[in-house]
Order: structure tokens, then C-alpha cells, then sequence
């Protein structure tokens, strides 16, 4: 693990995203994903590749990735939310690159959610959407996806068809990712307030908050759907469970396999080292913290923009908004930086790509401010093209960037990148030129190129100091360089 992750671990600790799932009401939490669920949009897919439609079961919207070369092979994709969030446009799209990569055809339901709903209704709906499947697929031809709580309605599946559904014959696989259910024993609550020290995003307590969010009034909701591990596997198809090592929902693991030897299903279970992760984290003036998080499991694997505003009449930071889905993969952004302007406009650097994304103050998408994907130089002219884009320091109407180990200036006119510089670092035309920009805050030294360990040494950043002077540290060599512009 990095001393990144562990930083930025700490921070999340310290500004305690967990607290805004217990620190109000069950009912505060149900109208706050009631309004974010009324932003919520399904896109508009499109892909020469696939007839795309959509369908309605039950009153929902079922969204249709069909290929259009036939496929005999469908996948049931159930994208999760906490039960109470409806599914998010990029986890969407990445549906339709699961469809692509795999080769099979793709049904997407927007299910009832326990915002207004109990969980039966979801069941209900889910099955009505399997039988749909099966008027064209073959059971043993058709897998259920689903990840956190869509992870266990896949599952719920199962205990559902087993009880008084036995006309609908069961999946022919199931995926289960980080699988949302609750301890259903006292020694599976005490495994999960343990891991509840590592997890920095579920509490322990929000787990025993969701019964009486997934009943919704409804006592007469079946054991099985609250506590999976309850439920009747018998007839289960093969079937995989993918952890994060460090999820308070891990902590279900044991009792999953239990259930499973039970019934004697055949199943497996891969366990990942820690959870999802933030990448990197930025205040606006307003004091609204935006962060990067990553997604590494698969099926889910990217990247989205969220923030938090701080409630000071509550003394506290509300829940995650959702802001976007990068168009990126979470290996791309995982030395990712963002940081915000004097005029608030937020800049964010895609070092896996080699470009810098921009979202204007005003505006409510980051889209390509600088760099040529592909076009991995030190162009310092037309696109500006960057090789490994990392730290950055808006500043003096300009950005400053550190590029694999070369610090770089952008002018920016009008939120537009007009020009680039190079001004420390090794690269032939910097040390060709002659200039002298590099002084070693150590020791003195002058150089007009001086190799950096970024890279190497993922803790490297530039900062101005109250005097303004541009500084970059480089902790692997244990130095502190001061960086000067157009000094001959």
C-alpha cells in the first residue's frame, strides 16, 4: 500500500465521508437520494455496433444492448446503489464497454428503489426481467452481473426463484462483486465492525440502518432479501464473489460460504488488497472538497469526479454527489492530481492518457483543456502535447505541471491553454538552450537541467512559496529545487 493511499486515507477519515450516512436520520438520507435521483439521466447510447432500446417492465425502464450480430449469450447487468441510488450514467456506459469486450447482449434494469419502494418490488421486477430474457436466450446462456447491492439482488436471485417460482429455471452463472448484505450474527457484526476500522467510505452502523430502509414499512419483506446468507441456494449455478480485502461488507464473506458448502454450490472467492480508492482531492473557495475515486473490481473498473459540501448548521459534510464518469480507465487516473484556480475553475491531470482536463467554474463536466492522447512528447507548441502529466499548480494566469519529471508552464487566456513552456528538467532542448532556471534550495547549485525522481516517487509536488517562488519537491533524492522562468 503507498504512503499516497495511506494520506489520502487519513484525510477521508478526517473529513469523515462515512459520517454522512449515520449522521442523520433514515429519513434525511431517503429525500437527499430522492433529489439526486431526480438529476439522474439515462444516456443516450449509441454504437454503430448495437441495436440499443429500451424496454418497460413493470413501469421501469429496462435498457436493451443487443448486438447486432446475433449472440446466443445474455448477461443480466444489475448495477448497485445502496438500494436507494439509481444507476449513474457512466456505470451505464461502462455496461455497454462490458458488452463489446464480452461479445454478449446486455439487459440494464432500472429497478425500484427502497427510496420509495420496499425491496420486494426490485425482486419482483428483476425476475419479470429475467423471464423477458428467456423468451430469447436459454437459461444456462444467461449470467447476472451485479455489484454492491445489484451484487446481492444477483444473488437473491436464487432464493427468490426457490421461493414459489420454481416454473423459472435458474441462471447459468452469477458475479457477485462486494455483495451489499447485512451480518445476520452477532460474530458476522463483530467481523464487520473490525473491518470498519480499515473501510474508509461504508460504517458498520449504516448496515443495520439499511433493514428498516430496504423494508420500507413493510415487515412482511422475506428474511432472505435482508439477509442473504438466510436464503434457500439449492439449484445455484456456479457461482464467484469478488471482495476488497479492507470492505466492511467482506465481513460477509464467510457466512456466504457457509450458505454455499450448505447447498453445495460450486463457488469461488477472490478477495482484493483494500477498497475502492481516492485518487486525489481538491477545495473549491466555496470549501467544497471534490475528490477522485477509483474503481478496481471487475465489471466496475474507472474512475468518477464526486464532491462533498460541508453542512455547518449540522457540523458535518452531507452525502457524495455524483459530479461525472471520466471517460477513462482507473489505471489512466491512478496518479491522478486535480487543484482549483483563483477564479475556481477546477484542473485535472489524466497521466495515463497524457492530457489535462478542465472544468470551468460555471460549468458541470470536465472536457480536454490540454494534451494529444497518444502523443506522448514535450511539445511545447500547437497541442502541447504531454508525456505523464501529473502534479499541477494553477497560478500567476498560468498552470504549472510536472510532466515525467519535466516541470512545464502553461498561459492560459480566456480558459484556454495559448502556450507552453518547458522550464526545468532534462530534455535536450532546455539543456541545449542554456538557460540557467534550477536552483538547489539544499545546497545552492545552479543547473540549466536537473533530473528529477518523478516518477519514481509518486509524493512529488510543486508549490509556491509566500514569496512566490516556484518550488518542487523531489523526496527519493531528498531535494527541494527552486524553478525560475526566461533567466538566461
Amino acid at each position: 500500500m503507498t504512503l499516497k493511499y495511506e494520506i489520502l486515507k487519513r484525510l477521508v477519515k478526517a473529513v469523515n465521508i462515512k459520517k454522512m450516512w449515520t449522521g442523520m436520520s433514515t429519513e434525511e438520507l431517503l429525500e437527499n437520494r430522492r433529489r439526486q435521483n431526480a438529476k439522474n439521466r439515462i444516456p443516450d447510447l449509441k454504437d454503430d455496433a448495437f441495436f440499443i432500446s429500451r424496454i418497460d417492465v413493470m413501469g421501469f425502464p429496462v435498457l436493451k444492448l443487443i448486438h447486432r450480430e446475433k449472440k446466443k449469450r445474455a448477461n443480466l447487468f444489475l448495477i448497485g446503489g445502496g438500494m436507494i441510488s439509481a444507476p449513474r450514467p457512466g456505470s451505464v456506459k461502462k455496461a455497454l464497454r462490458f458488452a463489446k469486450e464480452t461479445g454478449v447482449d446486455v439487459f440494464i434494469p432500472y429497478y425500484p428503489l427502497c427510496t420509495d419502494h420496499p425491496l420486494t418490488k426490485a425482486y419482483e421486477m428483476i425476475h419479470e426481467t429475467y423471464r423477458e430474457m428467456l423468451k430469447s436466450y436459454a437459461a444456462e446462456n444467461i449470467s447476472v452481473l451485479g455489484t454492491s447491492s445489484g451484487g446481492n439482488l444477483a444473488l437473491g436471485m436464487v432464493p427468490y426463484i426457490n421461493d414459489g417460482h420454481a416454473d423459472t429455471p435458474m441462471p447459468g452463472y452469477i458475479m457477485a462483486i462486494s455483495p451489499g448484505t447485512c451480518a445476520a450474527t452477532e460474530e458476522g457484526w463483530q467481523r464487520m465492525l473490525e473491518l470498519d476500522r480499515k473501510d474508509v467510505a461504508i460504517p458498520a452502523q449504516y448496515m443495520k440502518t439499511a433493514v428498516q430502509i430496504m423494508r420500507h414499512g413493510d415487515e412482511s419483506v422475506p428474511e432472505y432479501m435482508i439477509w442473504l446468507q438466510k436464503g434457500d441456494f439449492a439449484n445455484c449455478p456456479k457461482t464467484t464473489f469478488i471482495y476488497g480485502g479492507d470492505e466492511t461488507l467482506y465481513a460477509c464473506a464467510p457466512s456466504f460460504e457457509t450458505a454455499m458448502k450448505k447447498y453445495g454450490v460450486d463457488y469461488d472467492v477472490i478477495v482484493g488488497e483494500g477498497i475502492t480508492t481516492v485518487s486525489d482531492f481538491a477545495f473549491s473557495k466555496s470549501g467544497v472538497l471534490w475528490f477522485i475515486r477509483l474503481y478496481d473490481v471487475p465489471g466496475e473498473a474507472g474512475a468518477t469526479l464526486q464532491k462533498l459540501s460541508y453542512d455547518r448548521d449540522a457540523d458535518r459534510y452531507g452525502p457524495p454527489e455524483w459530479v461525472m464518469d471520466f471517460p477513462y480507465g482507473s489505471d489512466d487516473m491512478r496518479d491522478s492530481r486535480m487543484a482549483f484556480d483563483a477564479d475556481d475553475n477546477l484542473y485535472v491531470t489524466v497521466p495515463g492518457k497524457g492530457v489535462i482536463l478542465r472544468q470551468g467554474h460555471d460549468e458541470k463536466e470536465c472536457t480536454l483543456f490540454a494534451g494529444t492522447e497518444g502523443n506522448r512528447t514535450y511539445n511545447d507548441q500547437g497541442t502541447f502535447s504531454f508525456s505523464y502529466p501529473t502534479a499541477l499548480l494553477p497560478e500567476n494566469g498560468g498552470l504549472y505541471v510536472l510532466d515525467n519529471g519535466v516541470v512545464r508552464r502553461l498561459k492560459i487566456e480566456g480558459g484556454k491553454a495559448v502556450s507552453c513552456e518547458t522550464l526545468a528538467g532534462v530534455t535536450p532542448e532546455l539543456i541545449n538552450s542554456g538557460k540557467v532556471n534550477v536552483r538547489s534550495v539544499n545546497v545552492g547549485e545552479t543547473a540549466a537541467g536537473a533530473e528529477f525522481a518523478f516518477p519514481a516517487d509518486e509524493t512529488a509536488s510543486l508549490a509556491l512559496d509566500n514569496r512566490g517562488r516556484l518550488l518542487l519537491s523531489d523526496p527519493e533524492n531528498g531535494f527541494v529545487y527552486q524553478i525560475w522562468e526566461n533567466r538566461a
